[in-house]
């Protein structure tokens, strides 16, 4: 089905606290995309993981979006080159 997202929690992604975390989405994102963005935001360390397909691209770069939004610096890291091209 989906990639092997692992959030912390499962968050109420419709409460707009929980939304202020993570207030931007430029790709759509389900309940467990969102909650690895909302960990990605509160500083835990994830792994995002998952056969193609899954959204683990779309996760990836709705937390960028994010972080930069924040004014983070991000490492961005890939073992394939195609997966550097779909980050930028």
């Amino acid at each position: 089905e989906g990639a092997a997202f692992r959030p912390q929690a499962d968050y109420a992604i419709d409460d707009p606290e929980v939304e202020k975390i993570a207030p931007l989405l430029i790709h759509n994102a389900d309940s467990s995309q969102h909650s690895a963005l909302i960990d990605v935001m509160e500083g835990r360390n994830i792994v995002i993981e998952g056969p193609p397909g899954t959204g683990k691209s779309q996760t990836i770069t709705n937390a960028i979006a994010n972080l930069l939004a924040a004014g983070k610096n991000i490492p961005f890291l890939a073992e394939k080159h195609a997966a550097l091209d779909t980050g930028e």
